[in-house]
């Protein structure tokens, strides 16, 4: 006999043993969830230990379900069954479950964001009610020689998450996937770096991680005209003279045009589908 359950913030260590048992089972490269690891993407994306569930069966974990949570919206993270319980209804009883819950206590929308050659886990969400609703890319760069934009690279200062939401250059609107969503970025302003092309206003501006390769987490422009140079000289500024490559994941048209990004060297190297459902009451 299983049981199901929502978890509290004292069940960390249940959910990540679930996690590794239950979900990264399926995946064999897949490093092991710990639970400093939990706690980080708990700051991180708002995973909310009340919206995590965990499916028991003789004292063993059987499923497990990672959600997060925000003001807008809810994240179905990580969803998964272990290989001997598979196809007996517990990945859709848990989503039915949490849906239930959240369309008493909201938020309702419920979200999720997979990639678009997982097959089987797209058609789980889809016979679970979700719809597609914006579809994403992983882009990519080479190394390659910084080029130059004239004058623009004596307006080049350093710029934080704060400023850019001061001065509004930061739109809390843009279509952002939920791992680099305005939110996201809020509980990460002390661990981005930034760069911006300013005059009397914030003309470009980019925020990412000092990787390599280097990993961009926000990139925007305040008109099409900044958008035709800028983002290049950004990027390979902070790419530095060791001319790293770089990659942007999960862009959404909408929040930078593809072909911004292919004309600073970038091409497609993933495709990701966000789906979407409201809450049902069970």
């Amino acid at each position: 006999m299983s049981s199901y359950r929502f978890c509290r913030t004292d069940d960390v260590a249940l959910l990540v043993e679930a996690y590794n048992r239950c979900y990264r089972v399926h995946f064999g490269g897949l490093p092991e969830l710990t639970v400093a690891d939990f706690k980080a993407e708990i700051r991180r994306i708002n995973l909310w230990c009340s919206s995590c569930m965990v499916a028991v069966a003789d004292r063993e974990p059987i499923a497990v379900l990672l959600a997060g949570k925000r003001d807008d919206a809810s994240l179905i993270h990580r969803i998964g069954v272990h290989p001997d319980h598979q196809r007996r209804g517990h990945g859709r009883h848990l989503l039915d479950s949490l849906g239930a819950k959240l369309a008493i206590l909201g938020p309702p929308r419920m979200v999720a964001e997979v990639p678009a050659d997982w097959t089987a886990a797209r058609g789980f969400l889809e016979a679970c009610g979700y719809a597609r609703e914006r579809d994403y890319v992983d882009f990519e760069r080479s190394a390659r020689s910084p080029t130059t934009a004239g004058g623009a690279e004596e307006m080049l200062v350093p710029v934080t998450v704060d400023e850019l939401v001061r001065t509004g250059a930061l739109d809390p609107a843009a279509p952002r996937c939920w791992e680099r969503a305005h939110r996201t970025l809020l509980n990460l302003r002390a661990e981005l770096p930034g760069l911006a092309v300013a005059t009397d206003r914030v003309e470009a501006f980019l925020l990412y991680r000092d990787t390599d390769p280097l990993e961009i987490v926000a990139l925007g422009a305040a008109g099409a005209a900044g958008l035709d140079t800028l983002p290049g000289l950004l990027i390979d500024r902070a790419a530095g003279s060791a001319a790293r490559g770089a990659r942007m994941r999960r862009v959404a048209t909408e929040e930078v045009p593809f072909e911004v990004l292919e004309r600073c060297g970038f091409r497609p190297a993933g495709r990701w589908i966000g789906y979407a459902a409201q809450a049902r009451p069970g």
